[in-house]
């Protein structure tokens, strides 16, 4: 759960999520993040800042040419990882128990939710 608030981008974690995709490896970060995600290790901050890139960058004519065919297998995974830690299937998904406003972050992922569906809407 953020710890300066509720958003992506508003913990520790996840700066530190952005400062290595900034300089160590970029879009393969990024993906690396989404497919590899694992509930069990709680890396949720740095998951939401991968999907932020993700729902950011995930634009048929932003997303680079050479990852194309990885972009929509990307956005529905997002989507699925996304909904589960708000709406846990089992007791491995902690994201609700980890603190904060319950509300306000459920309805910040939704937000989240919402803008990767139309970024996978757009593509056919």
């Amino acid at each position: 759960m953020g710890d300066w608030s509720y958003e992506p981008w508003g913990s520790d974690e996840a700066a530190d999520w952005f400062h290595k995709f900034w300089t160590k490896g970029g879009i393969p970060i990024l993906i690396e993040e989404i497919e590899n995600f694992d509930e069990t290790k709680e890396t949720y901050d740095s998951f939401r800042a991968a999907a932020y890139l993700l729902q950011t960058l995930g634009i048929v004519y932003v997303w680079p040419a050479e990852y194309l065919n990885e972009l929509k297998k990307l956005l529905d995974s997002a989507i699925i990882t996304l909904e589960k830690m708000i709406d846990p299937p089992d007791e491995n998904w902690a994201y609700l128990d980890m603190g904060g406003d319950r509300e306000k972050l459920i309805q910040n992922v939704k937000e989240q939710i919402s803008v990767l569906q139309e970024r996978r809407k757009a593509i056919i």
